[in-house]
């Protein structure tokens, strides 16, 4: 009851709620608010940094998709969801094969008539021509420009040049075992490298032997250590610009081999085009009917031989019949003699 008593209980009492509102701000910590309040900028800066989240957010939800889509797992993808409602999906079709002649030009929808003598495709039942060169270096060097060549309608490279559609022009080409080979480097960019430099590295192992006389004519010649002020500064140079040097070699080498493999790859594309052509047969127009004409004149002919077969037979049948009746007469002829 004393006045110390009570000041002290009074202080308990302050300091229990004091404590327990520390640990409940220590477990649950307010929001973090600038001096003086939250400003705009703050705001602004808070809601940028969530969009950016956000997009993200998504950007590696799409990339995930499309991965699964991949592996086969039914999940829409970019491409299910960028295709209106109201437009369908390209789809599957076969094709038509034609000759373009003098006679009977073909309208080509990369030039404005298909050259004489070769080939064209189209969706069948189509009149949409285009020669089978013209498509092929297209669906090579851009296959993205193919299908809207019909205004994507069809899906053409899935429908023609996938080896598991049963449209597929490579189908036409399985008595060809080197145009598939052809085929396979260049669908496959590392195949077409690795072919180009393993031919180069053998190249030099076959002439090695010569190579090594010519570096030894080089290193021992006068006009290589007549120059030896011009290029002696480089064998002194300091490290770095060794290795800009070599980087720079580098470089050069590898843009040189660049354009010796595109060169390549469009020499390899004509071969292709070429087997193409020769290889598809003809569905509609001049020379389709070649095969059916064959046919029927091999069934006329047989027909035919038949008709004689018969006709040999009925005459060798009159001839059984014509000793038949003549041995008759012989016999009653016998039997009236004896008689008389």
């Amino acid at each position: 009851n004393s006045p110390t008593m009570r000041i002290s209980t009074a202080f308990l009492i302050a300091l229990v709620p004091a404590s327990a509102a520390a640990s409940s701000t220590s477990k649950y910590p307010p929001p973090w608010i600038p001096r003086g309040g939250a400003s705009t900028k703050t705001k602004q800066d808070v809601r940028k940094y969530r969009m950016e989240q956000q997009q993200l957010m998504q950007l590696r939800s799409m990339i995930l998709s499309e991965e699964l889509a991949k592996r086969g797992i039914p999940i829409p993808t970019l491409q299910d969801v960028s295709v209106p409602n109201d437009q369908k999906k390209p789809e599957k079709v076969d094709w038509d094969c034609a000759m373009a002649t003098e006679d009977e030009p073909k309208s080509c929808m990369l030039s404005f008539d298909a050259e004489a003598n070769t080939k064209v495709l189209a969706p069948i039942d189509s009149d949409d021509w285009i020669s089978v060169s013209a498509l092929n270096r297209l669906r090579r060097n851009d296959p993205t420009k193919v299908d809207p060549m019909w205004h994507s309608k069809f899906a053409i490279v899935e429908s023609w040049f996938s080896p598991s559609s049963p449209y597929a022009l490579s189908s036409s080409l399985a008595s060809r075992p080197s145009t598939l080979l052809l085929s396979f480097v260049l669908d496959h960019k590392w195949a077409l490298s690795l072919s180009i430099v393993g031919s180069l590295f053998t190249l030099v192992i076959l002439f090695l032997p010569v190579l090594e006389v010519l570096a030894q004519r080089l290193l021992v010649s006068d006009f290589l250590w007549m120059e030896w002020p011009k290029w002696a500064r480089y064998v002194h140079a300091a490290l770095p610009l060794k290795m800009l040097i070599v980087q720079m070699s580098f470089k050069y080498a590898m843009q040189a081999l660049g354009k010796l493999q595109n060169r390549i790859r469009a020499t390899l594309i004509e071969i292709e085009s070429q087997a193409l052509e020769d290889a598809l047969p003809l569905t509609v127009g001049p020379g389709s009917d070649v095969i059916e004409m064959d046919l029927t004149s091999e069934a006329m002919d047989g027909g035919e031989g038949g008709g004689e077969g018969g006709e040999e037979e009925s005459e060798s049948e009159d001839d059984d019949d014509d000793d038949y009746v003549d041995d008759e007469d012989d016999d009653d002829w016998g039997e009236e003699e004896g008689e008389f």
